[in-house]
């Protein structure tokens, strides 16, 4: 598939996706890639049940957060769709409170796409091939992301028979775009293209990284070091202090991340030209070691957060500028890893694109 006809897919999406206007008040939280299995030691969400449970009834509910499902929530390649209802019922009845309360909007991906062409009492909600949000003059598009990616969207059916009857019963790696780093690359770079060429801010899922102004955990911090380098000769002597805390703080975090993703091969940066157009966002994925990633919109500012167990990691703790808050009645954490002004990131998207 060319990028020609991605851009014209994706293009036909935009066109197509339903339109919802947003008031000055309204909150929203985006989730992907939950990968609801059926409650087995095969179901990926699993791992992350309770921490992604406490967070959206204790957190996000309470405070009126309308909930954007941005697909893959069911494993439908790995388990049919009453297994996967029957072995998570707890979280399913939530969104069903999401919906009846502040709202709830679920959008198709790859692993979910059956649900399009679903209909009877299984089908608890409506799916979605995407959703426009409308800020006032502003809009930001959200998509699932496999419609840039060929394999998953041209051979979907070939691809769910597989995992389901052949690699899930024998535990083979099922070598998606959210593990292969090439993979990964090229979804996100054609998305980023058409983000880019039609000034939309777009927010995705599918390939599990999270990304915030088109820029990866790995591309920020090198941009934070770079910056407290330039800052540090003309500073005085006391924030020449703070200032390398903070580089050096930066520099250990992206030693680990470095670290923890050279088995992935992975690729940072989506830009040839060098040209930083801050259109793509990327919420990342449920499925975690250490926690979950999820974008939040609210007040004016887009924000990229974490929700960890401190039983599982502590590095939060231990880096400058991040500031855990605590989820009442629950023994995880929260901590927002960039945030900016939507109004601030439109007006570069507007300048640069």
């Amino acid at each position: 598939m060319t990028g020609l006809q991605v851009a014209e897919r994706l293009g036909r999406l935009f066109d197509d996706a339903p339109r919802v206007t947003c008031a000055p008040k309204d909150r929203l939280v985006i989730f992907s890639d939950l990968h609801i299995g059926d409650g087995s030691s095969r179901d990926e969400f699993r791992h992350n049940a309770t921490l992604v449970y406490s967070a959206l009834a204790t957190h996000y509910r309470p405070r009126g957060f309308k909930l954007v499902l941005n697909g893959d929530i069911e494993d439908l390649y790995k388990f049919p769709l009453k297994a996967v209802q029957d072995g998570n019922r707890r979280i399913f009845d939530l969104f069903g409170d999401f919906q009846r309360g502040p709202g709830l909007f679920k959008i198709a991906g790859n692993h979910d796409l059956d649900l399009t062409t679903r209909n009877g009492a299984l089908m608890r909600f409506p799916v979605l091939p995407g959703l426009r949000l409308r800020f006032n003059e502003q809009e930001a598009f959200v998509l699932h992301g496999h419609q840039a990616d060929f394999l998953t969207r041209g051979c979907h059916r070939m691809v769910s028979l597989f995992m389901r009857y052949v690699a899930t019963p024998l535990r083979i790696p099922n070598g998606s775009v959210a593990h292969d780093s090439g993979k990964r690359y090229r979804t996100e770079k054609l998305i980023y293209d058409f983000a880019t060429r039609h000034g939309l801010l777009t927010i995705i899922g599918h390939t599990h990284r999270p990304l915030f102004e088109s820029l990866s955990r790995i591309d920020y911090l090198k941009f934070q070091i770079e910056n407290l380098c330039r800052a540090y000769p003309q500073a005085a002597a006391a924030e020449r202090e703070v200032l390398g805390r903070k580089a050096r703080a930066y520099q250990d975090e992206l030693q680990q991340t470095l670290e923890r993703d050279r088995r992935n091969g992975s690729r940072s940066g989506l830009y040839g030209s060098g040209r930083l157009v801050p259109c793509l966002f990327n919420s990342g994925c449920a499925t975690g070691k250490r926690g979950v990633t999820a974008i939040e919109i609210a007040d004016g500012r887009i924000t990229l957060v974490f929700w960890f167990d401190p039983a599982r990691t502590t590095k939060y703790f231990n880096f400058n500028g991040y500031r855990p808050q605590p989820a009442l009645g629950t023994p995880f954490f929260r901590v927002p890893l960039k945030e900016d002004s939507l109004d601030y990131i439109h007006a570069r998207i507007r300048l640069l694109a």
